[in-house]
C-alpha cells in the first residue's frame, strides 16, 4: 500500500517547512545537523531491529489516523503547525515514549499550578521540542530501515492495512 506511509515527515512535508515559527528547531536541525544525518545514513540497520520500526509505523498508521487526516487536509500555516504537533505527539507516543512521557509531565505540572503564564508556555515548548526532535530522528532512522529492509515494512504494513 503507496499509502502506508514511507515518514512521518513525508505525511506533513507540505505543511512542515514553512511552519518553523512554531518549531524553529525541525527547520534548523536539518541545516546544523548535516553531518549527523550523513552519519545516520552510512548506519547498518538490522533486520529485527527494522521489523521493530515497522511494527511501530504500523501502531501509528493504526492509532493516529485522525492526526494524518488533519495534517493532509490543513489549508492555512496555523492549521498546519497545530495538525503537525498533533501528529508528533500522537506518533511520539510510540516512537520516543520516554520524552513523551515528560511531556505529558510537564502539561499536567504546569496546569492548575502557581506558575507564571511565560514559564509555563517556556516548559511546555521545551518538552515538546525535545518529543519534537527525538520523532524526526526516529522518522529518519526508520527511512534508512526502510530502504535498507523494505521486504520488512512491506509485509507488516500489508497485515496491519
Amino acid at each position: 500500500d503507496a499509502c502506508a506511509s514511507d515518514s512521518l515527515e513525508g505525511q506533513g512535508d507540505k505543511s512542515a517547512e514553512p511552519s518553523s515559527s512554531s518549531s524553529p528547531s525541525l527547520k534548523n536541525d536539518d541545516a546544523a545537523n548535516a553531518n549527523t544525518a550523513d552519519e545516520a545514513t552510512q548506519q547498518i540497520i538490522s533486520k529485527p531491529e527494522a521489523n521493530t520500526m515497522a511494527e511501530t509505523f504500523s501502531k501509528i498508521l493504526s492509532q493516529c489516523k485522525d492526526s494524518k487526516a488533519a495534517l493532509q487536509s490543513c489549508s492555512s500555516e496555523e492549521e498546519c503547525n497545530r495538525a503537525f504537533m498533533g501528529m508528533t505527539v500522537c506518533a511520539g507516543q510510540y516512537m520516543c515514549p520516554l520524552q513523551h512521557k515528560s511531556l505529558l509531565e510537564t502539561l499536567d505540572s504546569v496546569s492548575g499550578s502557581d506558575v507564571d503564564g511565560e514559564v509555563a508556555e517556556a516548559k511546555i515548548n521545551v518538552a515538546m521540542e525535545v518529543l519534537g526532535e527525538c520523532v524526526a530522528k526516529y522518522d529518519k532512522r526508520a527511512g534508512m530501515a526502510k530502504k535498507q529492509h523494505e521486504d520488512v515494512f512491506e509485509k507488516v504494513t500489508a497485515h496491519k492495512s
